[in-house]
């Protein structure tokens, strides 16, 4: 048992040999592919409302069912592949991911992007806490900083899917929404190859140490009992973080309409208009998943043990100031006297914002890892998984919030709901989460 905690590598510790950082590696990467392709939808929004004829609160149930079906799944998954020690549902799920993605274009009704959503969700879901997991065990002494890099991979590609996809479909369709939308079927060609390379980085990799469970049972009791609190404490600011997120990509994409409607001086949406929003819409939140990522690889460097809890208390305080600015980024620019200067105050703070519901995830994951070593994939679950399935309400209360007070009110909620998962972090034991950083059982 070593008393280093478990961010500090011995200096005569070996490294990591090439082979194990290349899978490492691999594993890593397909996390980006992964949060590309589920970041696709998200930005083109307004032009699938305006393809197949949907109302705002369609499009806000299709962000809803998104969130639900990603999470229901990753605690199912991460039971399996605990149980069982697999890897291949991970791999099953980014494969059928790809396919639905590629499919968008295909489709003509409603129900069947719904059915889309469903699936290519619940496969995106399938893969995190198999991934996350495997990256734990990989990484090894380095876990922290592991899970944050496999985090920072997953938020670039997410700020490309953001970005990149809505301008993929203005450019390849050439004025028609559709033949944009058709192209997407490109996207099952770097899917396909990604689930290949993850089946080979992970299918040899333990999702546990094999003593796990033998030292989590030599623990007292009551040191059991703490640290499933800490976890589910741990779980409830996750949720409280993942429902401001996703009410977040519902306002920011009204927002953007908002801001295109504006820039058009035009009062109602028009397929032209829907298309720009579309692109103001990528922007912002591919902002936002800047923050996620910057903030998750600085928390993976940085954060020591005894300063975790500080970071889970002040992360969301401060993301709830951004989204307070975001939603006053206009009168913001006015008050300076340069109007123009909106998407500028708007893109930093949605950077804020990021940092705030999202740059802490990965410190959650790890130190849930540590939490519970015997149950690497449902700890990992219960902090990616878990909190998504409650978040699938965030779109739906968003929309409902905008209704009936208005786009910059709603914020304001969003904000005050981020501000208290900083705040309900303070009932984290220092104790017990110094405890699971020192005492794990090593590879």
């Amino acid at each position: 048992m070593s008393g280093l905690p478990a961010h500090v590598v011995r200096a005569d510790a070996p490294l990591m040999p090439a082979l194990a950082r290349t899978r490492l590696g691999v594993t890593i990467a397909t996390h980006g592919v992964v949060d590309y392709l589920a970041f696709t939808i998200v930005p083109l929004i307004s032009v699938l409302e305006g393809h197949l004829n949907l109302t705002p609160g369609q499009g806000a149930t299709l962000l809803a069912l998104g969130s639900f079906s990603g999470g229901i799944v990753q605690p199912f998954v991460a039971l399996f592949s605990d149980r069982f020690d697999t890897r291949l549902l991970g791999v099953l799920g980014l494969v059928l991911a790809s396919l639905c993605i590629g499919a968008i274009g295909y489709i003509d009704s409603y129900t069947q992007l719904i059915l889309i959503q469903i699936l290519a969700t619940a496969g995106i879901g399938a893969f995190h806490p198999v991934a996350a997991a495997a990256v734990g065990e990989i990484a090894s002494k380095r876990r922290s900083l592991g899970i944050a890099c496999f985090f920072l991979a997953g938020m670039c590609g997410a700020a490309l899917g953001n970005a990149i996809s809505p301008r993929w479909v203005e450019f390849m369709g050439r004025g028609d929404p559709a033949r944009g939308l058709r192209s997407l079927v490109w996207m099952v060609i770097p899917g396909l190859l990604a689930a290949s390379a993850l089946l080979w980085a992970i299918r040899s990799s333990n999702h546990k140490h094999p003593d796990a469970h033998k030292h989590h049972a030599a623990l007292d009791p009551a040191q059991r009992q703490a640290r499933w609190l800490a976890v589910g404490i741990l779980y409830i600011t996750n949720v409280l973080r993942f429902v401001v997120n996703m009410m977040m990509l519902m306002l920011v994409a009204r927002w953007a309409e908002s801001l295109a409607m504006n820039l058009a001086g035009a009062e109602q949406l028009t397929q032209a208009i829907r298309t720009r929003a579309s692109t103001i819409n990528g922007l912002m939140q591919a902002m936002m998943v800047v923050g996620m990522g910057a903030g998750g690889i600085s928390a993976g460097i940085v954060l020591k043990s005894h300063h975790e809890k500080l970071a889970l208390m002040l992360a969301p305080i401060s993301g709830g100031l951004g989204i307070t600015a975001f939603s006053m980024a206009d009168q913001i620019a006015n008050a300076i006297h340069h109007p123009q200067l909106t998407m500028l105050i708007a893109g930093i703070a949605a950077i804020l914002a990021g940092i705030g519901f999202g740059g802490i995830i990965p410190t959650t994951i790890a130190l849930a890892q540590k939490l519970l070593p015997h149950r690497t994939s449902l700890a990992s679950s219960l902090m990616m998984g878990g909190g998504w399935v409650i978040a699938a309400s965030g779109p739906l209360l968003a929309e409902k919030l905008r209704a009936t007070m208005g786009l910059t009110n709603a914020m304001l909620v969003t904000a005050a709901l981020l501000t208290l998962s900083g705040v309900l972090a303070i009932g984290l034991s220092s104790r017990v989460l110094h405890e699971s950083a020192t005492d794990a059982p090593r590879t």
